[in-house]
């Protein structure tokens, strides 16, 4: 597991630090932790995929850059968990809409409890996409992360299997109901949104009226008669993770 921590002041970014090497000794979990003095270093990185949660300041230099890094972290790897860490309340709003985990106050009283309550939320996510699944596609046997699917589609008798590194697979002779109930056996994070298509909900951007948007930017359609059933699905499983 590695943890990279965002802020402009070096003693916040070693108490963050020390929290979660605390936190990653208590349950024994093999982890790293990796400083940023800027965002511009953060960024550097590429897609940050390396890293499996950021803890972000908002402030950087009196401003909200933290905000704008947020959103550009946000575009290149959409599945990162963002913690806020801020000596500001006013921004936290802004901050759920870069999908962030938790937004953490700097200046709370036991900042120990608060970073592990968060980290807490970071090893459930953690956890749950490292699960795994055996697809036998055309020619090859592939184990996929079940987060590498972005949305399954069946079209002409065939499913095809739409990844987040933009390739695509094709499996044959198998109905999407099959996959469904393959899926759903003991992993809840598909959604049934069209006859036609099964979408991973950690990758749902937004949903709005009669069709989802992905992270992407893909949007997909959902019938009309289904949207009520749909709408409800998604807004109970994310209760269910928030």
């Amino acid at each position: 597991m590695k943890i990279a921590i965002c802020d402009d002041e070096k003693h916040y970014c070693k108490q963050i630090q020390e929290c979660v090497e605390i936190y990653l000794d208590k349950h024994h979990i093999y982890g790293k932790t990796e400083i940023f003095m800027d965002g511009n270093a953060l960024l550097e990185r590429g897609m940050l995929a390396e890293f499996d949660a950021l803890f972000l300041d908002v402030e950087f230099g009196g401003k909200a850059q933290g905000m704008k890094i947020a959103r550009e972290v946000h575009q290149r790897n959409a599945m990162l968990p963002i913690v806020f860490v801020s000596a500001f309340i006013k921004y936290s709003v802004e901050g759920y809409r870069v999908n962030a985990l938790r937004y953490l106050l700097k200046n709370a009283k036991d900042l120990q409890k608060e970073i592990e309550e968060s980290m807490d939320t970071v090893l459930s996510v953690y956890t749950q996409r490292q699960k795994k699944k055996t697809f036998r596609f055309r020619g090859e046997t592939v184990t996929l992360l079940l987060d590498q699917i972005m949305y399954i589609e069946s079209k002409a008798h065939q499913l095809f299997f739409y990844l987040c590194d933009d390739t695509c697979r094709c499996m044959g002779k198998r109905t999407l109901d099959e996959m469904q109930r393959e899926l759903t056996e003991d992993e809840g994070r598909f959604l049934r949104i069209h006859k036609s298509f099964l979408v991973n909900m950690n990758d749902i951007s937004t949903l709005k009226r009669y069709q989802v948007q992905l992270f992407s930017g893909k949007q997909l359609p959902i019938p009309r008669e289904r949207y009520a059933v749909v709408e409800m699905q998604y807004e109970e499983w994310k209760n269910r993770n928030d």
